[in-house]
């Protein structure tokens, strides 16, 4: 379980993308298009019906299984981050359950919506050393309700 190792998590973050384009090339009719490396977005998907791009946040989550929560940042080092920065059309959450996997794919206009409807429980700080990143943390229920849920072994 990382506690903050960024090399660490940075490698589970990339293993967290892989598994994501799996599923979502296997559940939609889209096609891996690019893995992208700056805050905009994580993946890039072609529609293969519709023509057009589709892009995709990954995150995982180890706490959530232990918590009943998920975290979405919102601002790093004193700056917007995360959801104030994304242009991903979609967010999809791994959450690790010992060998198996609960993928939670929800729009990132629903994620907006609870914010704005306060359906967060509190606001967290965590993260990296001295980077007080900020987060709306929402219980793992509320999410899965407002997504569609994924899961495999």
């Amino acid at each position: 379980m990382p506690y903050y190792n960024f090399k660490r998590d940075v490698k589970l973050g990339k293993e967290a993308e892989e598994d994501v384009a799996r599923l979502l090339q296997k559940h939609f009719n889209w096609v891996l298009h690019e893995y992208n490396r700056d805050i905009r977005y994580d993946l890039k998907f072609v529609n293969t019906k519709t023509k057009r791009s589709v892009f995709v946040e990954v995150k995982v989550d180890f706490m959530s299984q232990h918590t009943g929560n998920v975290a979405i940042e919102f601002e790093c080092r004193g700056k917007p981050s995360g959801i104030n920065k994304t242009t991903a059309q979609y967010w999809v959450y791994k959450i690790v359950y010992g060998n198996e996997n609960k993928y939670v794919f929800i729009t990132t206009t629903a994620i907006k919506k609870l914010i704005e409807c306060g359906q967060f429980l509190r606001v967290v700080t965590g993260g990296d050393y001295k980077s007080y990143t900020k987060m709306y943390l929402f219980s793992l229920e509320k999410f899965e309700k407002k997504g569609k849920v994924f899961v495999e072994s």
